[in-house]
């Protein structure tokens, strides 16, 4: 009866054990339990409670003694069986209600209507009323009235009642297809939850006579347990009420005006109305055949009920479904044979489902893995399975490779498998080209898992206490497209934060990293970092395991061809990638074009850098082709690619119209004479709207030609670029040196912020036309001048109108490796600025001892004076240990 009723609080204290009389003298002693605290009964077995303002949490609400008794554990008694199996009850339900309906009015008579209200909760309008009352009658001080908590009456509604109903029909059912049973099984079939709570007390307490010890290790969190007492319910009457829909805020009145009342009346009501549907249920399946359309024998199935139909009628339903299924218009396309416990596989034998798109087989508890297979052949456009409650299903498929031979379980046009509550499911091993969504929860024995399902999106394994990280894993080689996956309650399952990635669980990913550094992989997966250089050049094969990956660093790792295609067939279906580093991994120009080609499909990746590969001219042309359809690529890094003049001719003209590219870097292409790609360049300049940075690095033949000029006049009109680098031009030419004219047409550009002439072979003469071409600018913020041949005098006529009150805007300075002594006027241009940050002397000839100070002298005047220098480096300056004691001394002095 307990499972028929759900006690709430069923503790020790609430049963008295009463011997019962023997009916001849040798009979063994017998015994009756009592209930005498049953006011908490027919609640829910999941409740919710709500969690400070958090999602609801779900709980077992069922509390009980009875179901902890060894008896749960040891077959029916046959007279029990025999007497529940035959019970009438559909007569006993109405006649109970009936007996709790006079019960109600007995109660209620002993209080008036107005004594009832006045013990329920006040509603929002009343405790409104009353404030206004209150205060209107400047009583504040005085409290409103009590607010109790009580119902006057027997609490009753719908869901109550279909439970129980439900119930007795669920208990019938299970008792005539079983002869032998234990009530825990029965449990299992009417409330899995409930069953699988107190099957754990069974499990660490297997004995009759540890009957508290069970109960204490399932309920016992669930009392208060004062020292030396027994068990104290938490829970109130008014809570349980309302986990069960009984709401105890409304007044009596405002309960019947919205036709809310709950009691015996109301569910007797109720009843009736199962009763006539059942009855109806009934007619319809004799009238199975005569209804019309197949949409109407689908709606029909899905309300059905096999557990309440014979082996008889099920036979009979299933073979008329067979004999229609032929036929496009006859056939039934969503079919549900919920707990059909006739279905066998030799039903399938021959069945024509090609039609059917969702079967769900809930509850079909003989059907086996052999059945399984046999079905699949006559469903090949199915597209949902459901196959939960499956307590003979063992396996789905085979990976064990000790058989002869694997069997894989396939549906080609299949999308959603649902397999849950199986307990003695252990293996599946599926082959599923369109699955999106797979649900295998709380399937307590299953250990392993291959899902051929390279589209599967959803993985939800909820529940399965058997499985592991290394079963998981094995499985994630097969999936390209997972995006959620969800390991609540695997309790073996140890790494579960790669979960919250929403992305694989990939430990073979973990052979990419050679620190094994845990929250690095989980940085990539959750794409927030890249994989840094060296991290895994040689497992690129593994690049499918990080579906999220955002960068890619492989530099200074020579790439073999194979470990080249497989880069780019990963590039052509990639959607997350954004930055590709490939500085100097020996890729030629054969292997280049395969690399590039694949581009032409991928529209996220933002940076390529192809530095330092001899890739050659065809491979110029092959991005001028990728350029045509690429839109994402922002920043091309070529230097010393050896594209030559030919390449660039080709590329620079496709680069014109893109709408994408930000920054392009050409440096040291070794171009020869440099005449068709210079003309392409200065085309470039004029045409394209969104470059903002250019590097052309050691190109001084680029220069050298008659399209100098041409190219200064085009950089003086552009009004995108910020960032330009023309140096390291002495180490190409030593004899080139740029002209007058093209240092001034430079000063005319009124965007660059970023300047560098590093190297340039630029002298004291030339740094004087540099600091007038640049006297009005108020862009400027970087300037770097390492490596030419300015001394003390040049850099002062550099900087003297550079610094001139309309240019503010100059914060990084680079004179480094120029010969500067650092006299005493040189200090002072800095001592006058009030907008360089850095400042960097680096490799200049800085000696205490020169009879000026040096850089003691320009030092300690410069860090008293300046207001805005943060950092001034001067590295490799010859300076003396004792110097540098007399410099650290003068810094002490120095408030920084």
């Amino acid at each position: 009866m307990a499972m028929l009723i759900n006690p709430e609080d069923g503790q020790p204290a609430n049963y008295i054990l009463e011997e019962l009389p023997p009916s001849s003298p040798n009979e063994p002693k017998r015994y009756r339990l009592i209930g005498i605290d049953n006011d908490h009964s027919f609640g829910v077995t999941v409740a919710k409670k709500e969690n400070e303002g958090k999602k609801s949490l779900k709980f077992i609400e069922v509390k009980t003694l009875l179901f902890c008794l060894k008896e749960m554990n040891e077959i029916l008694p046959a007279e029990v069986h025999q007497h529940f199996k035959n019970i009438a009850f559909e007569e006993i339900l109405p006649k109970w209600l009936e007996d709790l309906g006079d019960l109600e009015k007995g109660y209620q008579a002993l209080f008036t209507s107005e004594e009832r209200q006045s013990f329920l909760p006040l509603s929002e309008e009343e405790k409104n009323s009353w404030a206004q009352w209150f205060r209107k009658n400047n009583l504040d001080n005085v409290p409103p009235p009590e607010n109790k908590h009580s119902y006057i009456g027997v609490a009753f509604n719908r869901e109550t009642i279909e439970r129980v109903y439900n119930k007795f029909k669920g208990l019938q059912n299970i008792l005539k297809d079983n002869r032998e049973i234990k009530p825990l099984e029965i449990l299992k079939e009417l409330e899995a939850p409930l069953a699988s709570k107190y099957d754990k007390g069974f499990a660490v307490y297997p004995r009759g006579q540890d009957l508290y010890e069970r109960f204490d290790l399932v309920d016992g969190e669930a009392y208060h347990r004062p020292q030396g007492g027994g068990f104290y319910t938490s829970t109130r009457l008014g809570p349980f009420l309302r986990s069960s829909d009984i709401p105890l805020a409304q007044t009596v009145q405002d309960l019947i005006l919205q036709g809310k009342q709950q009691g015996p009346a109301q569910a007797l009501i109720i009843l009736e109305r199962l009763l006539q549907e059942d009855a109806k249920q009934n007619h319809l399946l004799s009238d199975f055949k005569n209804l019309l359309g197949a949409r109407a024998r689908e709606e029909f199935l899905k309300n059905y009920n096999f557990k309440n139909t014979s082996p008889k009628d099920q036979r009979d339903l299933l073979n008329d479904i067979k004999s229609r299924q032929g036929t496009e218009r006859g056939a039934i396309r969503r079919l549900n044979l919920k707990y059909c416990s006739s279905l066998t596989g030799e039903y399938f034998k021959g069945f024509e489902g090609k039609f059917v798109t969702y079967l769900g087989l809930q509850g079909c508890s003989r059907l086996t893995e052999d059945d399984l297979f046999i079905l699949a052949q006559g469903v090949p456009s199915l597209r949902c399975l459901n196959l939960s409650h499956l307590q003979k299903l063992v396996r789905l498929g085979n990976s064990t490779p000790l058989r002869v031979t694997n069997r894989i379980f396939q549906l080609l046009q299949l999308k959603t498998l649902i397999i849950t509550n199986a307990k003695a499911f252990e293996e599946i091993y599926i082959n599923g080209p369109q699955l999106k969504e797979v649900k295998l929860q709380n399937c307590p024995n299953l250990q392993k898992l291959i899902l051929e399902t390279p589209q599967l999106q959803d993985l939800d394994l909820r529940g399965n206490a058997s499985i592991t990280d290394e079963a998981l894993n094995k499985t994630m080689r097969f999936i390209l497209q997972l995006k959620n996956l969800y390991i609540e309650g695997c309790d073996r399952i140890q790494e579960k934060e790669f979960a919250q990635t929403k992305s694989y669980y990939p430990f073979a990913v973990f052979k990419m990293l050679p620190s094994g550094n845990k929250e690095h992989l989980l940085k990539l997966l959750r794409g927030e970092e890249t994989i840094a250089k060296g991290d895994g050049a040689t497992q690129l094969v593994n690049l499918k395991y990080i579906p999220t990956l955002r960068g890619l660093d492989i530099s200074s790792h020579p790439l073999a061809l194979s470990t080249i295609n497989i880069l780019a067939e990963y590039l052509k279906k990639n959607t997350t990638l954004t930055t590709l580093n490939l500085l100097d991994t020996n890729i030629n120009s054969l292997q280049a074009p395969i690399l590039i080609k694949s581009l032409q499909s991928n529209q996220t990746l933002t940076e390529l850098t192809l530095e330092k590969n001899r890739i050659g001219p065809v491979s110029a042309i092959a991005l001028a082709g990728v350029f045509k359809t690429n839109t994402s690529l922002k920043i091309l890094n070529l230097r010393d690619t050896d594209i030559r003049d030919e390449g660039a001719e080709i590329l620079l003209p496709a680069l014109q119209d893109s709408h994408s590219l930000t920054e392009l870097d050409l440096g040291g292409l070794s171009c020869g004479s440099g005449a068709k790609s210079a003309k392409a360049l200065v085309q470039f300049l004029k045409s394209n709207k969104t470059l903002t940075a250019m590097h052309l690095v050691r190109n001084a033949v680029w220069f050298a030609n008659s399209e100098a000029k041409n190219f200064m006049g085009a950089l003086a009109a552009n009004t995108t670029l910020r960032t330009l680098n023309l140096g390291w031009t002495y180490d190409l030419n030593p004899l080139y040196v740029f002209k007058d004219e093209d240092i001034q047409r430079l000063g005319e550009n009124c965007s660059l912020t970023s300047l560098s002439l590093r190297k340039a072979n630029i002298n004291t003469s030339e740094a004087k036309i540099l600091g007038e071409a640049f006297k009005n600018n108020t862009t400027l913020t970087e300037l770097d001048l390492y490596g030419n041949r300015i001394d003390d005098i040049g850099v002062a006529a550099l900087l003297i109108p550079l610094f001139q009150v309309n240019n503010t805007t100059l914060k990084k300075l680079d004179l480094g490796d120029n010969g500067l002594l650092g006299s005493r006027p040189f200090a002072d241009l800095f001592i006058i600025n009030q907008s360089l940050t850095t400042l960097r002397l680096d490799h200049n000839k800085y000696y205490s001892n020169s009879g000026n100070l040096g850089s003691l002298l320009f030092l300690t005047l410069v860090l008293r004076e300046n207001k805005t220098l943060t950092e001034i480096s001067l590295c490799a300056n010859h300076i003396s240990d004792a110097d540098a004691l007399n410099l650290a001394a003068a810094l002490k002095k120095i408030k920084l």
